[in-house]
């Protein structure tokens, strides 16, 4: 069964939304509220597990030294432990809101909680937002790749030549859609963060080298056929659809090529 991705990116973007622009007193609700929505689906819930039990954030902690500090924080290295810090973190402030503010003043001198609760956000929350989607889109594609077994011509892996003119097309294009996102007026930020987890998990799977082409349907062409349909008459649209062209031109060529 394929995972409803997008259904599941909108729960998750309006609980974010919610800690954005949570208080000192909604903070634990609000947090509780975006974790449920992280892990209302089972195989996201496993992987971040995965992901908060792969740091020790104890130690972290305690190698950050004392709280009032000006030293940087040194963040994890590693994408994986850095949004499992992050997860981490966030999930001890939904058991604890003062834990919050303790951390929040590593980043603002402000004497009150709600502002102490705004910097934690905008510095460790934020910043999650940033990754978590699209590292959690990647890993359910993983998972739906070795899970499902497809029908007909789906079911073929096909190399991928990303220095072939087709795909050069594909990927520019692509690579335009993300500007088009990062310059766009017209698209909220939760929408913006979507689509950008959507095509960026596209273009590595495409730069991987070789692909089933149904792993293409589960994101990217639902997300580039959304985009070209609401912003039709915008920039962002009009590339949307050409990049949807390049794409589907790129996987027939591949398609029509003889299997070794």
């Amino acid at each position: 069964m394929t995972f409803a991705i997008e259904p599941y990116l909108d729960r998750v973007g309006g609980a974010a939304q919610r800690v954005r622009t949570t208080t000192y007193a909604r903070l634990t609700t609000d947090l509780k509220r975006f974790f449920a929505a992280l892990e209302s689906d089972g195989s996201a819930a496993q992987t971040i597990r995965e992901l908060e039990a792969g740091v020790d954030l104890e130690a972290w902690l305690d190698g950050l030294g004392d709280v009032f500090s000006d030293d940087p924080i040194d963040w994890p290295g590693g994408e994986a432990d850095d949004i499992g810090i992050r997860l981490a973190l966030m999930r001890s402030f939904a058991k604890n809101p003062d834990l919050a503010t303790d951390f929040g003043n590593r980043f603002t001198t402000a004497n009150d909680f709600d502002r102490l609760v705004a910097a934690v956000v905008d510095v460790v929350f934020d910043p999650l937002l940033d990754d978590l989607p699209r590292y959690l889109v990647q890993a359910l594609q993983r998972l739906e790749l070795d899970d499902s077994a497809p029908q007909g011509g789906d079911s073929r892996v096909v190399e991928v030549d990303s220095a072939d003119r087709a795909w050069v097309r594909a990927l520019t294009a692509l690579d335009d859609i993300l500007v088009a996102l990062r310059e766009s007026s017209d698209v909220s930020s939760d929408d913006r963060r979507q689509a950008t987890a959507e095509v960026s998990a596209g273009v590595i799977l495409i730069r991987s080298g070789r692909l089933r082409p149904h792993a293409l349907g589960i994101v990217l062409k639902p997300a580039l056929a959304r985009l070209s349909d609401r912003h039709g008459r915008q920039k962002l649209g009009r590339v949307a659809g050409t990049a949807l062209e390049h794409l589907n031109h790129a996987l027939a060529l591949a398609l029509a090529a003889p299997e070794d």
